[in-house]
């Protein structure tokens, strides 16, 4: 089994159960003020948006390489096409084509201070100085850097916007 680091910030994660605690309070509430709970749904969206925004976005290092999972797009880098990391502005994985790929979850810490974004780009350095136990565990042949669309943060997205829809015309 494969195991992974997730860097996701604190925040972001507290701003994401509070956006469901509302999705799932909005129908009881509205359905005790005398409402129905498809109006209730309408919260969905906003709850989606939310989640998409920050509880989604995280940067994963795996056995396999380094996963950047944005709120549209997923790309994920094996082990040997990483040749860094970096903090500019957010965390920036670096491969081997000079390619910077930035991650929205983890910006630079204020005022010059550590952030998660530090210690990611720590745990990435870390990974590739122990790199050849990490390759040895990666698949031989992998294909290179991999772009995705979030499909699972559209698909939730997606869900709701017509959940909230059905509350409204509901």
């Amino acid at each position: 089994m494969e195991t992974a680091q997730i860097f996701r910030t604190p925040f972001s994660r507290v701003i994401a159960w509070a956006a469901l605690a509302v999705a799932v309070a909005t129908p009881v509430v509205v359905l005790f003020a005398g409402g129905t709970v498809l109006s209730g749904l309408t919260a969905a969206l906003p709850c989606a948006v939310v989640w998409l925004l920050f509880f989604d976005p995280c940067v994963a290092v795996t056995e396999r390489g380094v996963e950047v999972r944005n709120v549209l797009r997923t790309v994920s880098v094996p082990w040997d096409d990483v040749s860094g990391a970096r903090v500019r502005y957010s965390f920036e994985l670096l491969t081997r084509s000079g390619r910077a790929i930035e991650a929205w979850a983890l910006a630079r810490g204020s005022r010059g201070r550590p952030s998660l974004a530090d210690e990611a780009a720590a745990a990435v350095t870390a990974a590739l100085e122990r790199g050849s136990s990490r390759r040895a565990a990666a698949d031989e042949g992998a294909p290179g850097e991999v772009v995705t669309w979030n499909s699972r943060g559209l698909a939730v997205l997606a869900v709701c916007a017509a959940l909230s829809a059905i509350g409204l015309l509901g």
